[in-house]
């Protein structure tokens, strides 16, 4: 009875979200991006080692560098997304995103990436405190948490196919290409795929009541 109950609690709740427009559209529109974003995380965890020949130093102050930034902004972040709305600073951050294959395919150096990063961990700040704002506003208010859990597992599917389909591809390039051009392609797929579903989010309204 327990797993007849859960599964018929699932399926409505699925049925729920899809005849919700705002939260199919906010999907939609996110799926399209962590896909192509998944597509360059294979890489770019291999980049600083492989390609940039950094010390485990560098790589280390490269992954805090960032993380700390945004957890030091996070707060004014949400204050922001609060004022301006959510959709400015979604754009903003997707956009900047954009920039990310393309520095870990060019940078001639880990200590650039490194300056790079700080940029990346202030627009992380504005994504994380509108994103997360945004999914709450298009949810309703009683089926938040079955929201969430569903638009939870549609991203999780939609990175585990993209980070797959990039491990092929990245597998297929450099047997083609050589190692840095290899990446390279892969880097760029992604930047083309970010780009066009960063426009995307132009389409989405903004959610924050006056």
């Amino acid at each position: 009875n327990f797993r007849k109950n859960l599964t018929s609690d699932i399926i409505r709740d699925f049925r729920s979200a899809a005849k919700t427009p705002a939260f199919m559209k906010y999907c939609y529109v996110e799926g399209a991006f962590q896909f192509f974003m998944s597509i360059a995380l294979p890489v770019i965890s291999m980049t600083p080692r492989k390609v940039l020949h950094a010390s485990m130093l560098w790589i280390a102050v490269l992954s805090v560098v960032q993380p700390l930034v945004t957890i030091v902004l996070k707060g004014w972040a949400g204050k922001l997304a609060d004022t301006v709305g959510r959709r400015p600073l979604m754009i903003f951050h997707r956009f900047v995103l954009v920039t990310v294959p393309l520095a870990y395919a060019f940078a001639p150096s880990i200590e650039i990436l490194t300056l790079i990063g700080v940029l990346w961990g202030f627009s992380q700040a504005l994504g994380s405190a509108s994103l997360t704002a945004y999914l709450l506003d298009v949810s309703p208010q009683k089926q938040r948490g079955s929201y969430i859990a569903i638009y939870n597992t549609l991203m999780g599917v939609v990175t585990f196919f993209g980070s797959l389909l990039a491990g092929y591809l990245t597998d297929y390039t450099v047997s083609l290409f050589g190692l840095v051009v290899g990446f390279q392609i892969v880097y760029l797929v992604s930047t083309a795929g970010r780009g066009i579903a960063a426009a995307m989010y132009i389409t989405l309204e903004e959610t924050l009541k006056k």
